[in-house]
């Protein structure tokens, strides 16, 4: 570009600051997958850790009258598929280092498939099989559907890493 005496440039046409904010607010450059991957990874996380205080500080989980080895066995269960849901994020916050978008985008696949498969399984058990349980708490369910608009984002609207 020429600098004109005047100091305006030759040569360009103003686009106005109107396509300046289009793209910023319309571009994928918002997020990369590795945040969503990484933000995923913390969500199960943080599930993990609100399930524990609920649990394992609270008899609420379980039914009125369950004898101490219900209960016992309840919590040792739930040991065993929290530290599922802990390594789960822990995956999902290393996999934020792969560098090949086609890659990233299988383990959102897989996230999407794995948030789904909750989600169907708390309403099996909420719904068909009628049992004690009220299903998750509300805080879970916002937890598991920003966990799945993110990886629906991710998986079909953004294509960096």
């Amino acid at each position: 570009f020429f600098q004109a005496d005047d100091g305006i440039r030759d040569s360009v046409a103003s686009r106005g600051l109107g396509d300046v904010y289009k793209r910023q607010i319309l571009g994928d450059d918002h997020m990369g997958i590795a945040n969503i991957l990484r933000i995923c990874g913390v969500l199960h996380i943080a599930i993990v850790l609100g399930l524990i205080v609920a649990i394992f500080f609270s008899d609420s989980w379980f039914p009125d009258g369950a004898s101490v080895d219900h209960t016992v066995t309840g919590k040792n269960l739930s040991i065993f598929v929290l530290g599922h849901g802990v390594g789960l994020g822990i995956i999902l916050i290393l996999a934020s280092f792969i560098k090949d978008v086609a890659s990233a985008k299988l383990i959102l696949l897989g996230e999407i498939v794995l948030v789904l498969c909750m989600m169907l399984g708390s309403l099996f058990t909420t719904f068909v099989l009628d049992t004690w349980s009220d299903g998750p708490p509300p805080p879970v369910w916002v937890i598991l559907i920003i966990n799945l608009l993110l990886c629906l984002y991710g998986r079909f609207k953004v294509n960096r890493i």
